[in-house]
């Protein structure tokens, strides 16, 4: 996320995937478990495309969401393109890993590329267009602040993560990722 400047927001009428229930104060133990942030360009641009691309596995849709490897997004202003989210080094699990003593590539070691890559522009499903307003919601579990070795660390431990796209022609919410991250 760092590539980008995130505000905290909130979509209103999005039921999010996860551990809890979704909504403001799902399960009374934390106040928000979601934490959804509106994401822009450093260019000051609130305009992407959202890129999937895969180079291990087919890229997979079910409904509107897309399942792939990484997710890009391209500045509708700038054209600068930047990593939003990769389920193998995002959130809880890689950063168990790394707590553990693995390296970045040892977890990348195990999928070589096989020469095959894929990509898809993420597409409303209302109107077809490519150009979104990105949302990126992260879920914590209310247990991760009890654990000492966490401290510091918090930010990155996310259970959960969402991306979703405001269509800039039609306003219609897309959610394109939902992963579990632990």
């Amino acid at each position: 996320m760092a590539a980008f400047v995130a505000q905290p927001d909130w979509l209103e009428n999005v039921q999010y995937d996860g551990h809890g229930v979704s909504g403001r104060y799902p399960d009374d133990l934390v106040a928000s478990p979601n934490i959804v942030f509106a994401i822009k360009c450093q260019c000051g641009s609130s305009a992407h495309r959202i890129i999937a691309i895969s180079e291990h596995e087919e890229i997979w849709r079910h409904k509107n969401l897309v399942i792939a490897e990484k997710y890009f997004l391209e500045c509708n202003s700038c054209q600068s393109q930047h990593l939003l989210f990769d389920p193998a080094l995002h959130g809880y699990n890689p950063e168990t890993f790394l707590m553990e003593g693995l390296s970045l590539n040892d977890i990348r070691e195990s999928n070589q590329p096989s020469g095959k890559r894929e990509e898809i522009t993420c597409e409303c499903s209302t109107c077809q267009n490519t150009t979104f307003e990105v949302f990126a919601r992260f879920e914590y579990s209310a247990d991760l602040f009890d654990e000492p070795e966490f401290a510091g660390k918090e930010q990155e431990l996310f259970s959960w993560f969402t991306g979703s796209g405001r269509c800039h022609t039609c306003s219609t919410v897309n959610v394109f990722m939902d992963f579990e991250c632990a």
